[in-house]
């Protein structure tokens, strides 16, 4: 990643500011940090950027790249936290929670759409009636 597509992410990714109480911050782009490079679980950290805002809070947001292709913002001390249950606070852009998801929630495997829940809840009620084929 060019120096000049580094700052246009930085620009990008923190310049909206969620809350619009939030005291001002100012950027520092790491361009070497010891996170680069490195691997959590489906995330790789490709970029660093400490945040300083004028409470003297100091965060340090990481760049990183999913399994997917998908990349995003995210701070650093979610990539290692576990939440109350004994997950990750953060394993992946979101792409393995909506397939956790779909997995937990299809009973056969064969529901895909509109037209397969009809042909499945035919094939039902017609094994009830006793027309099987």
């Amino acid at each position: 990643m060019t120096r000049q597509e580094w700052c246009m992410h930085l620009d990008r990714g923190l310049e909206q500011n969620p809350q619009p109480n939030r005291p001002k911050m100012i950027k520092v782009p790491l361009d070497t940090h010891k996170l680069v490079g490195q691997r959590f679980r489906m995330l790789i950290v490709q970029g660093a950027m400490r945040v300083y805002y004028e409470d003297k809070e100091q965060v340090l947001f990481v760049y990183v790249r999913c399994d997917c292709g998908v990349s995003k913002w995210v701070r650093s001390n979610d990539l290692r936290a576990v939440n109350k249950n004994g997950e990750w606070r953060v394993t992946s852009c979101g792409c393995y929670k909506r397939e956790q998801s779909r997995l937990r929630f299809t009973k056969h495997g064969m529901c895909s759409g509109r037209e397969a829940a009809r042909r499945i809840k035919r094939e039902k009620r017609d094994k009830e009636r006793g027309k099987v084929e």
